[in-house]
């Protein structure tokens, strides 16, 4: 998902022991700590369960705090719960109805979202779909407000600044003490390696996710789930870089470009200016078409870092910056 496929063949060849890992540690240890006890709980439930009252049920008799009951519930899902990429690429089954009344039709919805939960719980396979209807669900059962958003996601193989949107998805939003927070069950599960391959390797950047964060990679329809303020509009949403949620789990922020979309006309640099850096941070980065990562040294201005990334005779490619092997930002070089 945050990687491209050549270059991936690199870093396949030359994984190396390094700061990363101290530096993640370090991030995230006391988040970690916090739901330790919750996660070792809710992986503690039986991978067969297949009835989402019953999920309901194990939740309710271990957890009272309704942050831990969503929190629980979010391991659960995305660890038992496998991604149908054959649906992804096949297509999902169509449902139409026929009613006579307002109140028909809202019945005939509710039976094909049951049988959808159903499946996804049985199955234990679902496309985004199925992860937020259960979500919702359960939420539902354990009186949590709970809403499931529709809009769109993008990713490192979505070209920046392509409009229309594409690339339906939906997620979640939980009213948590007075508070309306974010949650994508199917990103926090795991990635597609490619169109034919889904990976499944957890994601907690999903929990909770702050708004302006879950932001550069997913719209949603209405504009009120952005849950920030001043809200992007589409072409906005589209034109920003790409970023992992390595860049968040680091706090690391862009000081410069803003854009996603790089003009370097005549230049031969162009610089990329990120704070919160660590000193030892060892970075490099890669065009499209490259087969091999360079490396390149940061250069400090107190706790700003900026990376000289020479652009000479690049157009109309990708530019993937790295933090060890993993690619944290994204650009489009035009």
């Amino acid at each position: 998902m945050f990687v491209l496929n050549k270059i991936q063949r690199l870093f396949f060849r030359n994984v190396k022991q390094s700061f990363l890992f101290t530096a993640l540690f370090v991030v995230l240890h006391s988040y970690a700590q916090k739901f330790e006890k919750i996660d070792e709980i809710a992986l503690s439930y039986s991978s067969g369960i297949s009835d989402a009252k019953v999920l309901a049920t194990h939740i309710s008799d271990d957890f009272k705090d309704q942050s831990d009951q969503v929190r629980a519930l979010f391991i659960w899902l995305t660890h038992h719960i496998d991604y149908n990429i054959n649906e992804l690429n096949y297509g999902a089954t169509n449902y139409s109805f026929r009613y006579s009344s307002k109140e028909e039709l809202e019945q005939k919805i509710r039976a094909r979202d049951l049988e959808i939960i159903s499946k996804t719980m049985q199955e234990k396979r679902a496309i985004c779909e199925g992860y937020s209807m259960v979500f919702k669900e359960v939420c539902d059962i354990l009186n949590i407000r709970c809403e499931i958003i529709s809009g769109y996601s993008r990713s490192p193989f979505s070209q920046i600044g392509k409009l229309p949107l594409s690339g339906k998805h939906a997620w979640n939003a939980v009213y948590i003490n007075n508070q309306w927070k974010l949650i994508d069950t199917t990103w926090g599960a795991g990635y597609s390696r490619d169109s034919e391959h889904w990976v499944k390797d957890f994601d907690a950047h999903y929990f909770f996710t702050a708004p302006k964060d879950l932001l550069t990679t997913h719209y949603p329809e209405e504009k009120k789930w952005q849950l920030t303020q001043p809200s992007l509009n589409e072409k906005e949403f589209t034109s920003q870089p790409i970023y992992s949620s390595l860049f968040f789990d680091n706090n690391l922020k862009l000081l410069a470009p803003i854009s996603g979309i790089i003009h370097p006309k005549n230049k031969a640099f162009i610089l990329i200016e990120i704070d919160n850096l660590p000193p030892a941070s060892e970075m490099g980065f890669a065009f499209e078409n490259d087969y091999y990562l360079t490396s390149i040294i940061p250069e400090f201005e107190g706790s700003k870092a900026i990376l000289k990334i020479p652009v000479a005779g690049k157009k109309n490619t990708t530019l993937n910056v790295l933090l060890e092997t993993e690619m944290i930002l994204q650009f489009r070089i035009d």
